[in-house]
């Protein structure tokens, strides 16, 4: 087998956590993105909010010089909310974390998988709660 180095956000708990134990169990190198440090991690862990512009520029110009052979998108959030008290901050803010990392992470990484001639991106996301919930008006 062929060891592979994957980049995944999102990383330090849920299903971006149970990725990173199942990829660094088959012998694959893990950088994971999380907002805290966890040194159980298995594999090595950069302490990145993703919410924050600065530190998403930060970390894109690192990663974008490094080699990796895949990317899981695995970061989110959601903030439930009736229809009609939807904040259009809080979903500006969703939006751009839960979309736009994942695009700005893989056009980052893009151009050296291109050239490697090999790599892989998915995204995940994981709600734990609907964003209308029964028994509430919208």
């Amino acid at each position: 087998m062929h060891r592979r180095r994957f980049l995944i956000t999102g990383a330090s708990r849920g299903i971006g956590r149970a990725i990173a134990e199942a990829l660094s169990a088959d012998g694959h190198e893990v950088v994971g993105v999380a907002r805290h440090p966890d040194a159980a991690f298995p594999g090595e862990l950069r302490a990145v909010d993703l919410a924050d512009t600065a530190a998403v520029k930060a970390a894109l110009a690192a990663f974008a010089d490094e080699h990796f052979d895949g990317l899981v998108n695995n970061v989110g959030s959601v903030h439930p909310a009736p229809l009609g008290e939807v904040d259009w901050a809080s979903l500006d803010a969703a939006m751009r974390l839960n979309l736009g990392t994942a695009l700005a992470l893989a056009q980052a990484l893009l151009p050296r998988l291109r050239a490697q001639g090999w790599g892989a991106s998915s995204t995940y996301r994981a709600y734990r709660r609907s964003v209308l919930r029964k028994g509430r008006a919208m």
